[in-house]
């Protein structure tokens, strides 16, 4: 939902936003951004206010000034109390962007862990170490980001939903509910009975838009609609989640380095993959079976198979 108040120009926003859904990762500066210009977020904003300690006398009350979203012709922040600028003191907070320890709140019961950061070296996106210095240039992963604002609900049961630009409506319903649940919410396309794990999984691709999946609960045909990796962005085409779907049934569900060539996305797609699958099985754990960076590929705990040869 876009804010009527917003001073952020549509030609920027949507700039900001299809390059993030592109790469999986947006700036963090850009984030601000985005949630800035987000109604949704017009209430709960003043909820974190208060938990992030950020009520006193240093800012300026943002209640009016936070729907008036005020800033100047540059689109840069004309004081602390405008919308960005709210934001940028929640997320300096979240990220550690402002140096020091790891945020505490005397409103919340323990220390809040800082957001993942990357930056970009010229090959991709590398993750910020150690002591390195966090800055609001950095990047944040749209699979990360997802991540952690659910945890932040399951730890803290704070509920910040995520940004209505970034993620289709239905990737969000669940962060929108104040429901103080630490379960995955499934799209209950396959709804599996209790203790199901992903080898009580089988799929099997026996057409190029097709995959036959059986599970405990039964099995059936399903195109890359049902599964809801369509992109009606690019004229309902299949989603790369949808590709790489199709690459674990030709190899049996092992993809590495001598039957697929390596692509720097091809991690951040493996993780969205993993999660996209966990909301529609209801499983809550990753669908590999060990971390790439010990195999040195992606092996699956579901049976894949290829059937159109």
């Amino acid at each position: 939902m876009k804010n009527d108040n917003s001073t952020f120009s549509e030609e920027r926003l949507n700039k900001i936003t299809s390059d993030a859904r592109r790469d999986g990762a947006i700036r963090l500066w850009d984030l601000i951004v985005i949630m800035a210009d987000e109604a949704t977020y017009n209430d709960i904003v003043f909820e974190l206010w208060d938990i992030f300690d950020l009520n006193s006398d240093e800012y300026k009350s943002p209640k009016e000034i936070y729907r008036d979203g005020r800033l100047d012709k540059n689109d840069n922040f004309k004081f602390k109390g405008d919308r960005a600028g709210v934001w940028w003191h929640i997320w300096r907070r979240l990220a550690k962007t402002g140096g020091g320890e790891q945020f505490h709140s005397r409103n919340l019961p323990k220390i809040v862990s800082p957001i993942t950061l990357y930056y970009d070296d010229g090959g991709g996106l590398r993750r910020v170490r150690g002591g390195n210095e966090r800055k609001d240039g950095h990047f944040v992963k749209l699979y990360d980001l997802a991540n952690y604002l659910k945890n932040i609900e399951k730890h803290y049961g704070l509920s910040i939903p995520l940004p209505t630009r970034l993620f289709p409506d239905d990737e969000r319903k669940d962060s929108i509910s104040r429901k103080r649940s630490s379960q995955i919410h499934t799209h209950n396309v396959f709804p599996c009975p209790e203790g199901t794990t992903w080898k009580d999984v089988a799929m099997t691709l026996v057409a190029e838009d097709m995959f036959r999946v059986e599970t405990p609960h039964g099995k059936g045909r399903y195109t890359y609609h049902d599964l809801k990796l369509s992109d009606k962005r690019a004229g309902d085409k299949p989603t790369m989640l949808w590709v790489l779907l199709k690459l674990f049934a030709k190899y049996n569900g092992l993809i590495h380095s001598e039957n697929y060539p390596y692509d720097r996305k091809l991690p951040d797609t493996a993780k969205r993959l993993s999660y996209h699958l966990q909301k529609l099985f209801g499983i809550e754990e990753s669908i590999y079976q060990a971390h790439y960076r010990k195999e040195k590929a992606y092996r699956t705990k579901i049976n894949f198979k290829d059937e159109t040869f």
